[in-house]
């Protein structure tokens, strides 16, 4: 009967001891995850652009969102590329003119 008593027991510090172990590399496991995703996340923001200016005509149907999609350095920069194209061209409302020029900054990676 105590032999019975002693093999539950260890068995059940043995059982213990895996969901001990399993919840440690669960935790590591996931910090390593986030550090790696931090890293990447800060050298994509960590990139280094020329820029320079060029002048386009506007075309019918072009829109700040619709520039700012085709030169902006990427989808999380579009609100502020729309901004610094108002900035630039002084312009009070997001309305394009069939025509008209817009002075456009164009980044490139170093």
């Amino acid at each position: 009967m105590k032999n019975k008593y002693v093999y539950k027991s260890i068995k059940n510090i043995i059982v213990f001891h895996k969901y001990i172990m399993l919840t440690i590399v669960s935790v590591l496991l996931l910090l390593f995850l986030t550090i790696g995703i931090l890293n990447y996340v800060h050298a994509e923001s960590a990139k280094e652009y020329n820029k320079v200016y060029v002048s386009i005509e506007i075309k019918q149907g072009d829109t700040l969102t619709s520039i700012a999609e085709r030169y902006a350095v990427s989808s999380d920069h579009y609100e502020d590329y729309i901004e610094e194209l108002c900035y630039i061209n002084n312009l009070k409302n997001d309305t394009l003119y069939t025509g008209c020029y817009l002075l456009i900054p164009v980044y490139t990676e170093k």
